[in-house]
């Protein structure tokens, strides 16, 4: 009988998503690392009052295929991570920087353009150069919809799930819609 070698990645990030979800009790949470390919400050959102900044973050799949982030989180989000030291996010936070961020996967639909935001709103956001890969999101909820299956022209087997998750910046339920693959 042969011992698997540990996997030292994946048991860290297993640990993070334990984490950020406390055991499966949470029922959104998110953790990113990425490198800030965009950001601008904001003074609203889809329509809703709120200061604070939206940025675009590239991580890499465990394929190697890039995937772009939209990242909004509130101004005074970034001081509460450095623990109240101030400084100017447009200077910090610049394009190729590393940053490290945790929060929840939310939606919010644009009623001026009809389009949907697919975003994460993150909750504690740092730079940190040496912060492994990252790219999780747990969400635990009421399923929305009935469950589609589909295949890819290129033969893979998509499910597409739609979880009622708690808009954090309307205290609505929305849906949120995730695609689950098998491997």
């Amino acid at each position: 009988m042969t011992k698997k070698k540990p996997d030292f990645l994946r048991d860290l990030d297993t640990a993070i998503m334990d984490e950020l979800t406390g055991g499966g009790i949470k029922g959104n949470a998110a953790g990113l690392v990425g490198t800030l390919t965009q950001i601008k400050e904001i003074k609203q959102l889809c329509g809703l009052p709120f200061c604070g900044y939206m940025a675009k973050l590239e991580t890499v799949r465990p394929s190697g295929v890039p995937d772009e982030v939209t990242v909004v989180f509130a101004e005074d989000v970034p001081y509460k991570a450095c623990n109240g030291i101030e400084f100017d996010i447009m200077q910090e936070f610049v394009e190729g920087s590393r940053l490290l961020m945790t929060g929840k996967a939310q939606t919010l639909k644009d009623f001026q353009s009809g389009r949907l935001l697919v975003y994460i709103l993150a909750d504690f956001v740092a730079v940190s150069e040496k912060a492994v890969e990252q790219d999780e999101v747990a969400v635990r909820g009421i399923i929305a919809n009935k469950p589609t299956h589909r295949e890819t022209p290129r033969g893979k087997h998509i499910t597409d799930i739609t979880v009622k998750v708690r808009n954090e910046l309307t205290g609505c339920e929305f849906p949120y819609k995730s695609r689950v693959i098998p491997t």
